[in-house]
């Protein structure tokens, strides 16, 4: 019959879960988390029986398990936990009730089990709230002073359920412990912060994030002066858990933060975060600047940031606190100017290098299209002189070159492309590169059928340039920029989409644009793109467009000829036919003598000018007048006539 005994309850034992979740292996196949009814009285009609029938075999069997149970994930097993437990009190305690448990189950066995139906009175399901209040009522006489032999047990398993995974167990250790903090207000820190402490120490990560947890319904619950009594062990505690390794610690360790914030206000600045900030300051260590990010996450966070960015941004300044902290709240907008101050402050405590890969990360939190182009002319302006210049535009090169695929506003572009340009003159190589390569990759980022509206954008930073480089009266009037080969590129991206496919205004505009940028730059910047330039300029000479637009083209190929004569070699047959065209063509006086200048430039670059003089002569022999214009006696065909005999005249010498 013993045997018999045995074997019933451990064939209705609870294995509890190997994981520690507070699951059973019961699971839902088990017979009292069945879903008929039936089944389920039964299985608890037969535990009760087994309790019945052998106590002291259920005390060894079946009651640890059933303790385990109670905070078992499925609230069917927890209900069922419950009336068991309580089935096997009442029949242990008789009418003496606490004293009969104790010599029964033994004290520490006792407090653990009245902590588990104590817990469970704060149930998300009210029937398990409902069975654990009966089985409380029923056995304890004197709640206060059961409650203060338990708290040990109690806290730890409060601590357990806080750092579950499983929902229920965490509201229900919520529940539990904001009731306990606001009934016995001071007198449980007196219990309980000790036992924090210890947990801080000795356990591992799920203990911490529990105790941080705890921490957060603590503070939350009780008076501001309490809190200020104890601040000592608060402060400790939270700075531990705010620099702990964990990640999931570290979180929760800033909603306890934000409670003790809300109940202390400028002294968790004082005690908390600033002395974190001076010691990342002093040893880098990554989790205390992980966990003043999970600080300025909480809902103070834009408060915080202001409260800190005067030390944030004291030289020498650490930019990886700086940029971290801005990124982890939305305070940037609203301290812009500041902080890329301090970004772009001449002391910092890193290499360059990595100051820039530190704030990168942060230039990308800005969304707003105000806020956007106004740290471009931030950037922009500090580029152009002063300690921080090559800071700057180091910055807005690596900006530029990683976001590629955004959209740029026609105002963005406009002060990129101003700016950009303004930087053509610089003094300082580095800088100088920098900008033509942001530029770059600026074009590049553009869909190209964006080019031919970008050229208006275009005309206006050729024009600031222009006067920039006449009042540095550099060699020749030459912008350093221009004189690069690579300072072309973006240019001609543009300038060359705008000629052959722009309308008449456009074609207009990009043929004046290049007038205006090939005086400004020399042979060794020029060589590379002269195909580029010259060949939509002369196919525009040949087709039919407006007077306005050939003397655009007229200029810009004059201008190449001034400059690169030689470079144009290739292009001797297609400007001869274009040119003499022109030159019978009545429309504009203006237009025919550009044609006229560029003609000559060609009979001295022209290694056989009998081929031009034969075309002019027959154009003069045939005495045919056009629209008021006499061929014959024409001064300009006149001239280069007698030009190109001279030429002929010196070289038979």
């Amino acid at each position: 019959m013993e045997k018999l005994r045995k074997s019933s309850l451990s064939s209705l034992r609870l294995s509890p879960d190997p994981s520690g979740a507070g699951k059973s292996g019961v699971g839902e196949a088990g017979a009292l988390s069945d879903e008929t009814e039936y089944v389920r009285e039964s299985a608890l009609k037969a535990g009760k029986h087994l309790i019945t029938a052998s106590s002291v075999h259920a005390r060894k069997l079946l009651i640890p398990q059933l303790q385990s149970a109670l905070i078992h994930e499925n609230w069917r097993i927890r209900q069922a936990s419950v009336k068991l437990i309580g089935d096997f009190l009442f029949h242990v305690s008789g009418v003496s009730r606490e004293q009969a448990i104790v010599r029964s189950i033994g004290q520490r066995s006792r407090d653990e089990l009245m902590a588990g139906i104590y817990l469970t009175r704060y149930d998300v399901v009210l029937a398990v709230r409902q069975a654990a209040s009966h089985v409380w009522k029923v056995v304890v006489a004197n709640t206060p002073r059961t409650l203060r032999d338990m708290m040990k047990p109690l806290f730890e398993l409060m601590l357990h359920c806080l750092s579950s995974s499983v929902v229920d167990q965490q509201q229900m250790a919520v529940r539990c412990l904001s009731e306990l903090v606001k009934k016995m207000g001071e007198r449980i820190l007196e219990i309980v912060l000790p036992l924090l402490e210890d947990r801080l120490k000795r356990g591992g990560v799920n203990d911490r994030r529990g105790v941080a947890l705890a921490l957060n319904e603590i503070i939350g619950n009780v008076h501001r002066e309490i809190v200020e009594n104890h601040a000592s062990c608060f402060v400790g505690s939270i700075r531990t858990c705010l620099s702990d390794p964990d990640n999931s610690v570290r979180e929760a360790a800033g909603q306890a933060f934000a409670a003790y914030h809300a109940a202390t206000s400028h002294l968790a600045v004082e005690q908390i975060v600033s002395p974190m900030l001076d010691t990342f300051n002093k040893t880098g260590e990554k989790f205390l600047l992980d966990g003043l990010c999970s600080v300025m996450a909480g809902p103070n966070g834009r408060q915080l940031f202001q409260s800190l960015l005067s030390k944030l941004a004291r030289p020498p300044v650490n930019s990886s606190a700086l940029c971290r902290l801005a990124m982890s709240t939305d305070a940037l907008k609203r301290n812009l100017n500041k902080v890329m101050d301090a970004i772009l402050s001449e002391e910092i405590n890193t290499s360059i290098e990595e100051h820039i890969q530190n704030c990168i990360p942060v230039l990308f939190t800005l969304d707003d299209e105000g806020d956007v182009r106004a740290m471009f002319s931030l950037l922009l302006k500090h580029s152009l002189r002063g300690k921080s210049a090559l800071t700057a535009s180091m910055l807005l090169k690596a900006y530029i070159e990683e976001c590629d695929g955004m959209e740029y506003s026609e105002s963005q572009l406009d002060t990129l492309f101003s700016g950009l340009v303004g930087l053509y003159n610089s003094e300082n190589t580095n800088i100088l590169h920098n900008a033509i390569d942001s530029l770059s990759a600026l074009v590049k980022q553009l869909d190209q059928s964006s080019y031919v509206q970008l050229s208006l954008v275009v005309k206006r930073a050729i024009k600031g340039l222009a006067s920039d480089t006449r009042e540095l009266s550099l060699d020749g009037g030459c912008s350093r920029g221009l004189c690069v080969p690579t300072g072309w590129q973006p240019f001609l991206a543009i300038l060359r989409e705008a000629l052959l496919v722009g309308g008449v205004e456009i074609k207009e505009v990009a043929a004046n644009s290049l007038s205006q940028l090939i005086p400004m730059s020399n042979e060794v910047g020029l060589k590379p793109h002269v195909v580029n330039m010259a060949g939509p300029l002369i196919r525009i000479l040949g087709e039919r467009h407006p007077v306005p637009v050939k003397i655009a083209a007229l200029n810009g190929l004059l201008r190449l000829l001034e400059n690169v004569p030689l470079l144009l070699k290739a292009f001797l047959p297609q400007m001869q036919s274009v040119l003499i065209k022109i030159l019978q063509d009545p429309a504009s006086p203006n237009q025919r003598q550009l044609a006229s200048q560029a003609l000559a430039h060609l009979i001295n670059l022209h290694p056989k000018p009998e081929a031009i003089l034969k075309e002019l002569n027959k154009m003069r022999e045939a005495e045919t007048t056009i629209e008021g214009l006499d061929l014959h006696s024409d001064k300009l065909i006149n001239d280069l006539i007698t030009q190109i005999g001279s030429k002929i005249e010196i070289a038979s010498k």
